[in-house]
């Protein structure tokens, strides 16, 4: 890329760009090999007022991420708000 800012990791293409910059993330540690990051936060390329996390799983995780505690399983309701809301902002519908 001839310029390189962070709106560069708004585009949605490159898709290449965004795996690299988060596997570079993913794999930074301290001298001890600890990992330095447990998940990133950004913001996505709808709007900057749509803040998005991502939790890394390592390989010593169980079932879950060993960053998440309390744990709520439920169903996905199609008319939840915010589901009709990421459904509008996609442009998808309930088959």
């Amino acid at each position: 890329m001839a310029d390189f800012d962070s709106s560069a990791l708004q585009n949605s293409e490159p898709r290449e760009l965004t795996q690299r910059v988060g596997r570079a993330v993913y794999e930074m540690s301290n001298d001890d090999g600890v990992p330095a990051f447990d998940g990133v936060r950004f913001l996505s390329r709808h709007g900057n007022d749509l803040e998005l996390w991502s939790i890394f799983e390592r390989s010593t995780d169980g079932a879950y991420s060993a960053q998440l505690s309390d744990i709520v399983v439920g169903a996905l309701r199609p008319d939840h708000p915010d589901v009709e809301a990421a459904m509008r902002l996609h442009g998808l519908n309930w088959g």
